[in-house]
């Protein structure tokens, strides 16, 4: 007590002035002395808490036992209290030098809650940071990097233990083609929409991370040949029953080509894998989708007419539940298409093929809003953008069936203009392929003797009248004379088996190609 009696009163006023709560305990742990911050803390007057033990008027300091340490000792606790929840550090040092007989002890005690909550606040930011960093910023899967580290190291547990994994690589299909026609927002979201759509059919210990570009990169767990193809059905399936949609309102069917590959049957490390994946991830958009079994074989189309000629009229029937003009307008563009053909000389290859695009030369209406297809009046030019759209849509719902390259040819350039005004490539000319001028008369015809919500059905004769004026500007002359020559019973389709049209599925001939009179 002398040795602190000793301490000056200027020091003391030092000690007062400090946030931190400054006590000196004697070797029994009693209070010899202590600042305003600790009595503060404890509850009671400096003069009061002398001589009491620190343990008893501050047992939630939890300093019982410490207090006899020949070396400084920090202490973190935790104290409830009716000021709520609070943080103190407290650090226990032996006095030195001339108070070291006294064996006197000086404890410092800081409220470190502020700091405590700043640090649990950094911590989360650091695990947020490096999520982050880990994630691809677009769709919110792993990154690159990330998902192969993590598949590299899944692998090698699965050789371990003996056991089997299957990596698929994911393509979307016409990823370029969404762009260029909706606009990079529209692609971005179609690309989250399938990353989407991947992660729902993975389970929590799988790997789901994008690669690059429009491709990503599964990783399945314990998955053998089948369950990685069933996987891969399920998302093409989960993408057909939700079509993606515009902000413009546009519906556009998106679809994916995978490749699988599974350990041990088709390689023994990742290298291996991702090389026999990637060749069967082509094959498979090579040749479109019609299906797949266990292992990733196609079936063949031999045998399949009825049903691809059903398919067909699922999508006309889905187009007439937009706009019902539209299966009885595709039967009659179809019917004058084939007499335009025969009437050539055209092989039966021709006709066939001319015969589906009649058919589905429509279906670009799916991504056209319901309001438009029905539209009186003149349209904005913002409408009239939205129905141009319809024919390269047509392209992409096409473009993975199996022998239609040469029919969306068709489809694809009927809206073309001899005279380049057409649309949507602006073609000139010869530059417009055989089938689609063919396609172009069939179809101006079967619109012009129809009614229309914005025009009655004109007369034969009137529409014939049409036909002629717009020859050598909008429509081939040569093909518009040979039409005209028709008789009006040739125009008729009969979509029954036999000498039908349909009977075989083929491709129609490059433009080149076909040797007619039209072009003679």
């Amino acid at each position: 007590m002398r040795a602190m009696e000793s301490l000056a009163v200027s020091e003391w006023a030092v000690l007062d002035s400090l946030g931190d709560g400054v006590i000196v305990l004697d070797q029994g742990g009693c209070i010899v002395s202590l600042n305003r911050a600790a009595s503060e803390m404890i509850g009671q007057s400096q003069v009061g808490a002398r001589g009491q033990l620190l343990s008893a008027v501050w047992p939630a300091l939890g300093l019982a036992g410490l207090t006899e340490a020949q070396r400084s000792v920090s202490h973190e606790v935790e104290v409830e209290d009716d000021w709520g929840r609070r943080v103190y550090e407290a650090v226990l040092s032996p006095l030195r030098e001339a108070w070291a007989e006294a064996g006197l002890t000086v404890v410092v005690v800081r409220e470190i809650t502020e700091r405590k909550r700043w640090e649990a606040e950094l911590r989360v930011e650091c695990v947020r940071a490096q999520a982050l960093a880990s994630r691809d910023s677009l769709t919110g899967l792993l990154n690159h990097r990330t998902a192969f580290d993590l598949i590299e190291s899944n692998l090698k547990e699965a050789r371990r233990v003996g056991r089997e994994f299957s990596v698929v690589l994911v393509d979307m299909n016409r990823l370029k083609q969404l762009n260029d026609q909706y606009g990079h927002g529209a692609g971005d979201a179609a690309l989250r929409r399938v990353a989407t759509t991947i992660a729902s059919q993975v389970t929590h210990s799988d790997i789901v991370g994008r690669y690059g570009g429009d491709e990503f990169v599964v990783g399945l767990v314990n998955a053998h040949a089948t369950n990685a193809a069933g996987f891969i059905e399920r998302v093409n399936l989960r993408l057909a029953l939700e079509p993606f949609v515009t902000e413009e309102g546009m519906e556009v069917p998106i679809s994916v080509s995978c490749g699988l590959a599974t350990y041990p049957a088709n390689g023994s490390d990742l290298s291996e894998l991702l090389e026999y994946a990637d060749l069967h991830l082509y094959a498979d958009k090579a040749r479109g989708r019609e299906g797949a079994d266990a292992t990733g074989n196609r079936p063949s189309l031999d045998g399949k007419r009825g049903s691809l000629l059903a398919t067909m009229f699922r999508l006309i029937a889905v187009i007439d539940h937009k706009d019902g003009y539209t299966r009885k307008h595709s039967e009659q563009v179809a019917g004058c298409a084939v007499a335009i053909a025969k009437a050539m000389g055209s092989p039966l290859p021709v006709q066939r093929a001319l015969c589906i695009a009649g058919l589905l030369h429509d279906i670009g209406k799916l991504g056209v809003p319901d309001g438009l297809l029905c539209h009186r009046g003149t349209l904005t030019r913002d409408q009239m953008v939205a129905i141009k759209r319809n024919a390269l849509l047509a392209e992409m719902i096409l473009a993975d069936a199996p022998g239609m390259s040469r029919v969306m040819e068709a489809i694809s350039t009927y809206h073309e203009r001899l005279d380049g005004l057409g649309y949507p490539r602006g073609l000139l000319g010869s530059q417009i392929p055989l089938g689609g001028r063919i396609l172009a008369v069939a179809e101006t015809y079967a619109a012009l003797v129809s009614e229309r919500p914005y025009r009655p059905a004109l007369r034969a004769a009137e529409a014939r009248k049409e036909l002629m004026r717009v020859a050598g500007t909008q429509l081939d002359p040569a093909v518009v004379r040979l039409f005209l020559g028709l008789p009006p019973e040739s125009l008729v389709l009969d979509l029954k088996w036999g000498d039908s049209p349909l009977d075989e599925w083929t491709e129609l001939p490059a433009a080149a190609d076909c040797r007619s009179r039209a072009a003679e």
